[in-house]
């Protein structure tokens, strides 16, 4: 395919670009073919380096990022609900684009697309957060200049714009599906896939270990530093004997098929119990990592969420209600009873999600 010379802004207003699958898949689909760019920030969680995208990363210094969070505490506790981090990063994407031109824009997020129409006056909306409630940018976009919206879900979509009609492409948080040679897999090798904390079910994973010493469980991801020290107090057998992996090695979107391919069985937990705001946005949330399950057809024990009903639909692995330790080895024992179906099941689902096939008409 010949290459245009329409270049294309990808304006993503967070500092976890490496984390984004949905933003480097975009911006692989579109560099095939366009002259495309994404400017970020620099921050905790982006300073991975993408290899081979034009990302330009804006640095704001750890001094100034910190002020504007402990000021904006201040005025959260006095009433005054202004994120001034969140004011001075539009601020910064203002100056730094306003005399660049482009021929399209992609705002990512309310802030991304608020930033885009206040510069190029119309532009395309990629939603990721579902929080109107936690987004100072969510009032101040001009829905007339919307010129297409890429989003999970149509249920999404309703809650975002339920009003409206506007031009929408349905786009799943998947991967681009490559078929791949399936290994043998031990029965006991479980993957939990994604950030470690709390509210995405860390702890229930970890006591059923407890209960089943027969099973090895990996996990691939964020472990923020205070939850490396609860499982270091409460867990200290898991990681002696060898049962529990600790991996936080950044892992490239384009190779976590081929790494996830080696498990049993992945876990896709959301905890209600703790993730009490905004609720919807976790409940509606279809989890970047179970299309990557699907991908690498490993079968899924997940939460009973709309969200992750695809699990169902396609059957390609259990969702539960309760996470304790009989309820989740139950899960393994129907899984592991046909097996082979299941794995099937997924890649079947991983084709009907492929990021590739989604994002082409847009």
């Amino acid at each position: 395919m010949i290459k245009t010379t329409k270049k294309i802004l990808i304006i993503f207003p967070d500092d976890w670009i490496a984390y984004s699958p949905t933003i480097l898949n975009l911006y692989d689909a579109l560099s095939f073919k366009f002259d495309a760019k994404i400017i970020t920030f620099q921050g905790d969680y982006g300073r991975q380096e993408i290899d081979g995208r034009n990302i330009q990363f804006i640095i704001i210094p750890d001094s100034i990022r910190k002020l504007l969070k402990r000021l904006t505490n201040i005025l959260y506790k006095i009433k005054i609900k202004k994120d001034l981090y969140k004011f001075f990063k539009a601020f910064v994407l203002l100056v730094t684009f306003h005399k660049v031109k482009f021929d399209e824009v992609i705002g990512i997020d309310f802030m991304g697309l608020w930033v885009a129409q206040r510069i190029y006056g119309k532009a395309h909306f990629l939603s990721l957060e579902m929080r109107p409630s936690r987004d100072p940018f969510y009032k101040y976009f001009n829905i007339e200049k919307i010129q297409s919206v890429i989003i999970q879900s149509d249920e999404r979509y309703r809650h975002l714009f339920p009003d409206h009609k506007l031009k929408t492409f349905i786009v799943q948080n998947a991967p681009r599906y490559r078929p791949i040679q399936s290994r043998v897999r031990n029965i006991k090798n479980l993957i939990y896939f994604g950030s470690a904390i709390p509210e995405f079910g860390i702890y229930h994973c970890l006591n059923f270990l407890m209960e089943y010493p027969e099973f090895i469980l990996t996990v691939r991801g964020i472990v923020p530093q205070w939850v490396k020290g609860n499982i270091e107090k409460d867990y200290p057998t898991l990681i002696a004997e060898g049962r529990l992996i600790l991996n936080a090695v950044y892992l490239d979107q384009r190779d976590v098929q081929e790494f996830l391919n080696q498990f049993y069985i992945g876990f896709c937990f959301y905890d209600l119990n703790l993730l009490t705001d905004d609720l919807f946005h976790f409940t509606s949330a279809p989890s970047g990592k179970l299309f990557n399950y699907f991908a690498a057809s490993v079968p899924v024990i997940g939460s009973n969420i709309q969200g992750l009903s695809s699990v169902n639909d396609f059957r390609a692995g259990v969702l539960i209600d309760n996470y304790s330790p009989q309820c989740i080895k139950n899960a393994i024992d129907e899984i592991s009873r046909t097996y082979t179906d299941f794995k099937s099941n997924c890649i079947t689902a991983a084709q009907h999600f492929c990021f590739e096939k989604a994002i082409t008409p847009f």
